[in-house]
């Protein structure tokens, strides 16, 4: 699903300007920072002066190269390169999170079936799923204002940001109950390391969970880094048999080995 945000990033940006051009390169792995950067270089090499960074990489060419900036990706990444990120839209997964625990705890408290829906279900800004970073100072006063503004108009539903995830192509234009478990372990299996934007903002959305303790739940978090996709369904099964998780969170390349087990 790296295309919906993307394709809302190109469309905002052409909103504003129709004369934006945008180029995107698949750099075809979820954590590779060095053909990032060279995808990077590749695109400042063609004229690019915005990146938008949806895996780890590109900041470096940005400071690299004067008169270019970037964008963050899932959660505000501002600190790795304040010289050039202008901002980063957040992924909150606390909707999803949250709707999980529900889940748990509806099976632990009360014994209610584990009953996932097929269809997919996404959380978008107005109900929680997202919100824009604050934005650099190099960002002007008056753009400041009318991102904002924008953003406000999305959160009340003026403004519908269409939901694409087709492939981009190279374009111009509370207290616990009585019952019920008072503890929820969680695993949290990534193809690479905690830094990287998706599991930072699934982390942040597991710290406020934690924080906030629905069901009354003590949550505890084991990480495991750097785990190989061919691993994964081995790692998965050795976790859900040890008896010390309730709950597991892998990245969605990982659907093969969670459907096997």
């Amino acid at each position: 699903n790296v295309n919906a945000p993307l394709n809302a990033w190109i469309s905002g940006a052409q909103s504003v300007n129709p004369a934006v051009t945008a180029n995107v390169t698949y750099i075809e792995s979820w954590f590779d920072p060095t053909t990032a950067k060279a995808a990077a270089d590749a695109h400042v090499a063609n004229g690019a002066d915005m990146l938008y960074a949806e895996r780890l990489g590109p900041f470096e060419t940005a400071l690299e190269n004067d008169g270019v900036y970037a964008f963050g990706h899932f959660t505000d990444q501002a600190a790795l390169a304040p010289e050039v990120v202008l901002a980063s839209p957040m992924a909150r997964w606390d909707p999803s999170l949250n709707a999980v625990i529900d889940g748990f705890w509806a099976n632990a408290a009360d014994g209610a079936a584990h009953d996932a829906p097929m269809e997919r279900i996404i959380y978008f800004m107005p109900e929680g799923g997202n919100e824009l970073s604050p934005m650099s100072d190099l960002v002007p006063a008056d753009v400041q204002a009318a991102v904002l503004d924008a953003q406000e108009k999305i959160l009340s539903g003026e403004l519908l940001v269409p939901f694409n995830s087709a492939p981009v192509d190279s374009q111009t234009a509370a207290a616990a109950p009585e019952a019920g478990p008072g503890s929820l372990d969680i695993g949290m299996v990534l193809l690479g390391v905690k830094e990287e934007g998706w599991y930072s903002s699934m982390l942040d959305s597991i710290s406020r969970a934690q924080e906030a303790k629905p069901h009354g739940l003590e949550i505890s978090l084991d990480i495991f880094e750097n785990t190989p996709y061919a691993e994964g369904e081995r790692i998965l099964r050795e976790l859900a048999q040890s008896g010390d998780f309730d709950m597991v969170i892998m990245h969605s390349a990982f659907g093969d080995a969670v459907a096997a087990v």
